[in-house]
C-alpha cells in the first residue's frame, strides 16, 4: 500500500501544477516491525517522491508504548516525512515541515 500511494502520489504531482501532499495510515505493527523505515527509504527513493510531500498517519493507540516509539519518530523526522497522530476525533499534526 506504501509503494502504490507513494507512486499515485508521483503521478498527481506531474499533472498538478502545485506540489500536493499524501497521508498514509501505519499500525503500530507496521511502525515496530524493524524493516519499516528501510522499506519506507526504498520506496521513498524508488517512486522519487519527495519525503516532504508525506505524512505518516499513526493511530493514538502507537502512543502506549512511547519508550519504544520515540527513535522512531526521530528516524521518521529524519528521513524529512511529517508524522500526524490520528486520535479518530482529530487529527494532530506533529512538526510541520516547514
Amino acid at each position: 500500500m506504501l509503494f502504490r500511494s507513494c507512486r499515485q502520489a508521483v503521478a498527481w504531482n506531474e499533472a498538478s501544477e502545485r506540489p500536493l501532499s499524501i497521508s498514509v495510515n501505519v499500525s503500530a505493527t507496521q511502525l515496530h516491525n524493524p524493516a519499516f523505515l528501510g522499506l519506507l527509504r526504498r520506496v521513498l527513493a524508488t517512486t522519487g517522491l519527495p519525503s516532504a510531500l508525506l505524512t505518516v498517519e499513526l493511530t493514538e493507540s502507537v502512543l502506549i508504548d512511547h519508550v519504544r516509539l520515540a527513535p522512531i519518530l526521530g528516524e521518521l523526522r529524519a528521513i524529512g516525512v511529517d508524522i500526524a497522530i490520528d486520535d479518530f476525533a482529530e487529527n494532530v499534526r506533529l512538526g510541520e515541515q516547514g
